[in-house]
């Protein structure tokens, strides 16, 4: 009877705990998810502001109305499936004419990446970022509003059909890049 008592006791005991403790947690996670979004959100705006400041943006608009032919590059920038999460990026230069390497299609990438145990970047996906998209270096646009890139591209093909498009995959690229930077 004491013993059941005591395991009672010390049941209640913990609940308490718990119940005390709860809010505490609740209040963590969602400090840690808000600082998240808004370093996320002030990083995505550096990094627009850099481009602009480098003179990398293009309106839509704008690009309909000067373009006379090109590259639309559309880029996932991240290891999320969805086209919602893609860039569109534009340059004058005929990318396919000037590409050292065929350019793979999706599966192709996909094969390549299920194929190793590490991140394997395709040779057209690291020229083109570097030549493209890269930070310090790169030469395309970035087509804006920076969202639904595959859809922006979709859209400017139907006004300008003498436009190309590729696609890309600079998620392993700069994973690949931050990995060499961080060893050196």
């Amino acid at each position: 009877m004491i013993q059941t008592l005591s395991k009672r006791l010390v049941a209640v005991l913990w609940s308490l705990i718990f119940l005390l403790l709860l809010p505490f947690v609740a209040l963590g996670c969602a400090i840690i998810f808000v600082n998240g979004s808004v370093l996320g959100l002030v990083e995505r705006a550096r990094w627009l502001r850099g481009l602009r400041r480098d003179g990398r943006v293009i309106a839509a608009a704008e690009l309909l109305t000067t373009a006379q032919g090109g590259t639309l590059i559309v880029d996932r920038p991240g290891f999320k499936v969805s086209p919602t999460d893609t860039h569109c990026w534009w340059t004058n230069e005929n990318v396919p004419e000037l590409s050292p390497v065929s350019i793979p299609t999706d599966d192709e990438r996909m094969e390549l990446l299920k194929g190793t145990n590490e991140m394997t970047v395709h040779e057209f996906d690291d020229w083109c970022w570097r030549r493209y998209l890269a930070p310090d270096g790169g030469t395309a646009a970035l087509v804006t509003p920076p969202h639904h890139g595959a859809a922006m591209a979709s859209k400017l093909r139907e006004h300008l059909p003498n436009l190309v498009v590729v696609n890309l995959w600079s998620a392993p690229v700069v994973r690949k890049q931050t990995e060499l930077e961080d060893a050196t």
